[in-house]
Order: structure tokens, then sequence, then C-alpha cells
């Protein structure tokens, strides 16, 4: 990667993208009502649901108040800890960072019909574990 400053790596490479959005954890759906608030968040503007490394995830676009026109952060180098942490060269836009996503959705049309799909596929069965006792 090219040898930029940190504050001006991420406003040349890839235009601050990470800033643009916030990304957290959230539980695996197990009930109808889980399924029914994931819908609920997938019904509004900005938002994506995806898998990465069988952990949820919820994704809002919505960009920092704190970032400028230029793509700079306004309060560099006062700025949050998260950002701080954060390490571009693992950047999943320019650098080598991969959330290795599953499965995405930004629709409840798309993942209505992941989850058609999945009902519809056909179960595997699981292998027996053998039983290690001794006699």
């Amino acid at each position: 990667m090219t040898n930029f400053d940190p504050e001006k790596q991420c406003a040349f490479l890839c235009r601050a993208r990470c800033c643009r959005y916030i990304t957290t954890r959230i539980v695996a759906p197990r009930k109808h009502a889980d399924f029914d608030e994931i819908r609920w968040f997938l019904a509004h503007r900005g938002v994506k649901i995806f898998i990465s490394q069988r952990k949820w995830y919820l994704q809002v676009q919505t960009p920092c108040e704190h970032l400028n026109e230029n793509n700079y952060c306004n309060i560099w180098p006062n700025h949050f800890d998260v950002c701080k942490d954060y390490d571009p060269k693992d950047c999943e836009f320019t650098g080598n960072g991969d959330w290795d996503i599953e499965a995405e959705w930004t629709s409840t049309a798309e993942f209505d019909a992941w989850r058609e799909a999945k009902r519809n596929k056909p179960k595997t069965p699981r292998k027996k574990q053998a039983n290690n006792r001794d006699g």
C-alpha cells in the first residue's frame, strides 16, 4: 500500500468509505420475532444485514458528522478510539481486509427469498458419532 500519512490515507485511497456507515453485531435470529425484527431493519433505507464468519451484522449507511467534504476528519487527531484502532491495511475496500461475507441483504424481499430457499433446501443427514466408550 502507498505510504500516506494515516489522516490522508483513507481520504485518498477509498474516499473514507468506512466513515460513511456503522456496523454492529446482532444476535442470529432463531424465532419468528427475531426474523421479523430483521425484516423491520431491512424495511429502512440504508440498512444492510450480513453474515460473516457465522456472525450476524447490522450495517447502517450514515456518514460521520465529523467527515468533511474532502473526506478528512474534522476532529483529527482527537478522533474516536474506534477510528484510531482501525488499520487502513485491513480496509475491506483497498487493503487486505476481508469480511468473508456469506450472505447479505438490503431489502425484505431479498431476505424473504433467502429464507424461503433455506426452508426448501433438503436437509443433509448428520453423521452419527461413534461411541468411544471402553468397555
